[in-house]
């Protein structure tokens, strides 16, 4: 039988990483709401907090938006996988949703680690996070990004004046174009950053979904891997759109 009454869940990001196995059977086994919900939270906040630091713009209907669909993709995974678990094990899963919650819950956490180390990147290179900020801004779209961001490459200035001028924007961005040290300093950061991010998707798309599952039922590996494509046929896109934003 699980616990409802423990609150021990493991909540330590490297202990996630490195032991998903212990993370979801400690929240399976003693579920805690409360660590669970704050757990779904810490992406909202962190993204408020580094639009303060950075300087957005900070629009509070915008972030109340973010945290929502958060919660929303939480509920909804959450369900998902209690009724293809219920269908594939029938009354034994009965009673077992708080534990679910509390299990995909610690994708949350990964999602602040991901998120975490985007930010780092851009911060390793003020000129490319005053690029970004600039950007965001004045509203520009991410075709109009790219297409900034070509220029400052090929040092196309007067490209640069002419869209600073259509779109109103005050500040000088021909002064965000990288050096080739700062080039250089801005990649390396940001292919560490791609390649824990690629680990992070991982885990968050597959290895905690498919281990929950697993743990939940009971199933032998390959049983709860059909489950797992059974039911990410849902939750990936779920992911995709309301938690990474894709």
């Amino acid at each position: 039988m699980i616990n409802f009454i423990g609150a021990h869940m493991r909540i330590n990001p490297i202990y996630a990483i490195l032991h998903p196995v212990k993370t979801i059977d400690s929240a399976l086994k003693e579920p805690d709401f409360d660590k669970a919900f704050f757990l779904v939270l810490m992406p909202t906040v962190l993204y408020g907090i580094f639009q303060i630091v950075s300087g957005l713009r900070l629009d509070i209907f915008e972030l109340a938006k973010y945290g929502a669909s958060h919660y929303l993709a939480w509920i909804f995974m959450a369900s998902i996988i209690y009724f293809f678990a219920f269908l594939a094990k029938g009354k034994v899963i009965k009673g077992k949703f708080l534990p679910i919650l509390s299990a995909i819950s610690i994708i949350w956490l990964l999602v602040s680690i991901l998120m975490f180390a985007t930010f780092v990147t851009f911060y390793s290179s003020p000129k490319v996070l005053g690029f970004v900020v600039a950007m965001r801004n004045a509203q520009a779209t991410p075709n109009e990004i790219g297409k900034v961001y070509n220029m400052l490459n090929s040092g196309d200035e007067g490209g640069l004046k002419s869209f600073t001028k259509a779109h109103e924007i005050k500040a000088n961005l021909s002064a965000y174009m990288l050096t080739e040290s700062e080039a250089s300093t801005f990649y390396t950061a940001l292919a560490i950053s791609m390649i824990i991010v690629a680990v992070l998707l991982a885990y968050c798309l597959f290895l905690y979904p498919f281990l929950t599952l697993k743990k939940i039922t009971g199933l032998g590996t390959a049983a709860s891997f059909i489950l797992y494509i059974i039911t990410g046929i849902m939750l990936v896109p779920c992911m995709l759109v309301f938690v990474l934003h894709a």
